[in-house]
């Protein structure tokens, strides 16, 4: 039975004419065979997209179904034989590296549980690289070898756990057209090539 403003009484779906059928919503299977026509494939580990494509809705660590919008992410990537010209210098190494990186901006779909994980790792790589600029700066104050030591030690725990723990995928490579992604589970790879 339906009834609108306009209508007297309520009346079968059927019996109004002019009425439009209700919106279908795609099943999983659906939108999946959707996001291929968007060009999304699998190469063994690593998802290749074109850039702009929307990815299926659903966590790209676990495989379970995403919450809430998708975390934008930039990715940015460098051709590992630039890395050379840091025996050069690091400032030609930073210069070079922001001239000719390549960028892609993506939507990743990614549960409540994961988010979490990655933001908290960022917290505490930001505490940590703090934490030793603090050290370091004590250790100065106090001409304490040992002290400056161990902030350098804290610095480079901080570091490698921002890589290590605080990114969700990163990019293998990334030309004019298409996203080389790595950092996503298996399963999520396996609904691609169904």
């Amino acid at each position: 039975m339906v009834w609108h403003q306009g209508l007297g009484d309520w009346q079968t779906h059927g019996s109004l004419t002019g009425v439009s059928e209700p919106a279908k919503v795609p099943s999983l299977s659906e939108s999946i065979s959707v996001t291929r026509t968007q060009d999304i494939r699998r190469e063994g580990s690593v998802l290749v997209m074109a850039k702009g494509a929307q990815l299926p809705h659903r966590c790209v660590k676990c495989n379970k179904p995403a919450e809430g919008e998708p975390w934008t992410k930039k990715l940015s990537y460098n051709h590992p034989a630039i890395y050379l010209l840091l025996l050069i210098n690091i400032l030609v190494l930073l210069v070079v590296a922001a001239l000719t990186s390549k960028k892609a901006t993506v939507d990743v779909p990614v549960c409540e549980f994961h988010r979490a994980k990655v933001k908290g790792a960022i917290k505490l790589s930001w505490a940590l690289c703090l934490s030793a600029i603090v050290l370091i700066v004590c250790a100065i104050g106090m001409e304490s070898g040992g002290l400056g030591l161990f902030g350098f030690v804290t610095l480079l725990v901080g570091i490698f756990v921002g890589i290590g723990r605080g990114r969700l995928v990163y990019a293998s490579k990334i030309d004019q057209d298409h996203l080389w992604m790595k950092g996503v589970c298996p399963e999520y790879l396996d609904e691609l090539s169904r």
